[in-house]
C-alpha cells in the first residue's frame, strides 16, 4: 500500500481492482500505483504520493514542524494526516512567524481537500 494524497476525484484499476478515491489521503495498492495515467496524476500534482522515508521531514528536539525549511515542511505536510483545526493553527503559526507562501497556500489547500 502507498499513501496518495488526491486533490480531484479518481478513478483506478479495472475490473474487480476498480476503485474511486475522493479528494484527500487514501491507501492506495501498490498495483493502482503504476500505469501511465496514475504517473500523469502524479506529474499533474493532481495525486501526491507520500514519501515513504523522510528523515529530514522530522523536527528536531524542542522544534515544530514550522522550523523546518519550506521544502522539508511541504513534505511533512504530504505524508501526515492532520484535522482542520491543526491545519489552522499551523496557518496562524506560519502567519505570524515567518509566513512562506508556499507553506501558506499548502495548508489552505489541505484544508480545502478535508472539507
Amino acid at each position: 500500500m502507498k499513501t496518495v494524497t488526491f486533490k480531484r476525484v479518481v478513478e483506478l484499476g479495472f475490473g474487480a481492482a476498480h476503485q474511486q478515491f475522493r479528494i484527500g489521503t487514501h491507501h492506495v495498492p501498490e498495483e493502482l500505483c503504476t500505469g501511465w495515467f496514475f504517473e500523469a496524476l502524479v506529474k499533474d500534482g493532481d495525486a501526491i504520493v507520500a514519501q515513504a522515508d523522510v528523515p529530514e521531514s522530522k523536527p528536531a528536539e524542542g522544534s515544530t514542524l514550522l522550523d523546518l525549511s519550506a521544502k522539508d515542511v511541504l513534505l511533512a505536510l504530504q505524508s501526515r494526516t492532520f484535522t482542520e483545526d491543526a491545519l489552522l493553527e499551523l496557518v496562524e503559526m506560519e502567519q505570524t512567524g515567518k509566513n512562506r507562501k508556499t507553506v501558506v497556500d499548502e495548508l489552505y489547500s489541505l484544508i480545502e481537500a478535508i472539507k
